[in-house]
């Protein structure tokens, strides 16, 4: 038994056709939109494939597209059914005027609304393309009339019209017919359409609204209009023609052929309208809440700016009062200070040297993100920037007990740069080098010139950094544990940010690594001075 995969969301399209494949020995899968369909053509493997165009989800130009891609769904045959125009089947062409070219593969294509004799065999004809079919006829017309002289003239131009022609005297086979098949028309004298006729009529048309109703009147039904006239297509008068007769059913079915198809495509006009709006409402409704925490979010980056404004200027006030006491108890000759009470006062030189670097790099990182620090950048000779960053960090490598090894090249050119941002970054660097080396180690600076750069290097030999780390360490209030270490110091992780955006900002560049695999090593580059 041959299966067949049904997709369109129009549920009753699909009920009738699901019934008329079903009585004609199918086996029947249905899906309502177009991701729906394509499991179901991976899974079901079916023997035909009948699909809209127009479906949600993916469309069936997309669908049709897809199952070319797979192997085993590619030589499924397609059988297209759709409101829309169809291009003719595997030859390029333009969904839209600027789209890409593209080639619609498909066996068959029938407009809707179907015509379900002519479906029927065209399903017959992909699934068997052996068998011997009868010729095929146009649509169906249910011919109805007890003139037999004038039904054999009607049934005749109608056949000439390509239409396939069922003729009856009476009304009681045309009905079980009209139930099992609707056809395309229905041409029936005036004086048959009783009570019994008409309720048949209208169960009928709920599930084939395009059916068409021609009436044939006699000379004594002229008299006065026919019952249900806003359902009829056409009145035949009794003098007319056989073949205009024919030309009415044509006429009559396209218009009803036409009326159905712009019905097809406003309700799928109207339903995508609906998801439209339903879209821009969400859309919307994101925007304002966008607005409003971006709204928050400015208020609370403004607090953040005039909080560490007014907590920088309310630390170095006392800050360097302390450091000036301590700084004078050290250097006047007339304090005779035991040498254990001047490593005391050198280690709070120390830390208060280091709290003032922490509170100018918070203030001055600020400045750097909102563009507002400015650069002076010169002649920089590196030697002397970092023989200043030594001598201001000298009683934190004794407090720490590590040493400096310094590799600088005799010829080192000038650097283009801002010698007091230089320094701040070298001692950020070495502050960071202290504060991870263990004691009695030594901390590397080496300087080597590549091209029209300097490279520099601050390494310690410490743990070092995990590499899946290395590449968040710049990010703001990154921080990282070494539960190795009995004393590492806190910090608010803004020191190598400050770095980071420091030397970006006067042309180079900063990466972190180490030094002959061992401990952390942080590179930077600088320019050298143009001549």
């Amino acid at each position: 038994m041959s299966t067949i995969l049904l997709i369109d969301q129009d549920t009753n399209i699909l009920e009738m056709l699901q019934t008329s494949l079903t009585r004609a020995g199918y086996t029947v899968r249905i899906a309502v939109d177009g991701n729906a369909g394509l499991r179901l053509a991976h899974t079901e493997k079916p023997d035909l494939i009948v699909l809209d165009m127009l479906l949600p989800g993916l469309s069936g130009i997309e669908l049709c597209q897809e199952l070319q891609k797979d192997k085993a769904a590619k030589d499924i045959p397609v059988f297209l059914i759709s409101a829309l125009t169809v291009p003719p089947a595997n030859t390029p062409w333009r969904p839209a005027p600027d789209a890409e070219k593209r080639t619609l593969r498909y066996q068959a294509y029938l407009p809707k609304p179907l015509n379900l004799k002519q479906f029927l065999r065209k399903v017959e004809s992909i699934i068997h393309p052996d068998a011997k079919f009868p010729q095929a006829a146009g649509q169906t017309v249910l011919l109805i009339s007890a003139d037999n002289a004038r039904q054999e003239n009607i049934r005749h131009a109608l056949k000439e019209h390509d239409f396939n022609v069922r003729a009856y005297d009476r009304i009681i086979k045309p009905l079980e017919a009209f139930r099992a098949a609707p056809p395309a028309a229905w041409v029936i004298d005036e004086a048959l359409l009783n009570a019994d006729v008409w309720q048949a009529l209208e169960q009928v048309k709920k599930r084939n609204p395009a059916l068409g109703l021609i009436v044939l009147q006699d000379e004594q039904s002229l008299a006065h209009p026919p019952r249900h006239l806003d359902e009829i297509d056409a009145l035949i008068p009794p003098q007319t023609q056989p073949w205009q007769v024919a030309v009415s059913v044509q006429r009559a079915l396209e218009y009803r052929n036409i009326g159905e198809r712009v019905d097809i495509l406003s309700r799928q006009l109207l339903e995508l309208n609906n998801e439209v709006v339903d879209t821009k409402n969400t859309l919307l409704a994101q925007n304002r809440e966008l607005d409003f925490m971006n709204r928050r979010l400015r208020r609370l980056s403004e607090l953040k700016e005039l909080l560490t404004g007014m907590l920088v200027h309310d630390l170095k006030a006392p800050l360097t009062a302390m450091m000036g006491a301590m700084q004078f108890l050290t250097m006047d000759p007339a304090n005779t200070i035991a040498e254990g009470s001047r490593k005391i006062l050198n280690g709070g030189l120390a830390a208060g040297k280091q709290m003032q670097r922490l509170t100018e790099t918070l203030l001055d990182e600020q400045k750097l993100e909102n563009n507002q620090l400015v650069f002076d950048i010169e002649p920089t000779n590196f030697a002397e920037v970092l023989g200043s960053s030594l001598e201001m960090m000298s009683p934190l490598f004794s407090m720490y007990k590590v040493r400096v090894n310094t590799q600088i090249p005799p010829d080192l050119p000038p650097l283009q740069a801002d010698p007091m941002i230089l320094q701040r970054i070298i001692e950020n660097l070495l502050d960071n080098a202290v504060k991870y080396s263990p004691a009695n180690e030594t901390i590397t600076i080496q300087i080597t010139q590549k091209g029209s750069m300097v490279e520099i290097c601050v390494a310690d030999r410490g743990d070092g950094i995990p590499p899946g780390q290395r590449d968040s360490v710049f990010d703001r209030f990154t921080q990282l544990e070494a539960p190795k270490s009995e004393r590492i110091r806190g910090g608010v992780g803004l020191g190598l940010t400050f770095c980071k955006l420091a030397v970006e900002t006067m042309g180079g560049e900063i990466w972190v690594g180490s030094l002959n695999d061992v401990g952390a090593a942080f590179y930077f580059t600088l320019p050298i001075l143009k001549n």
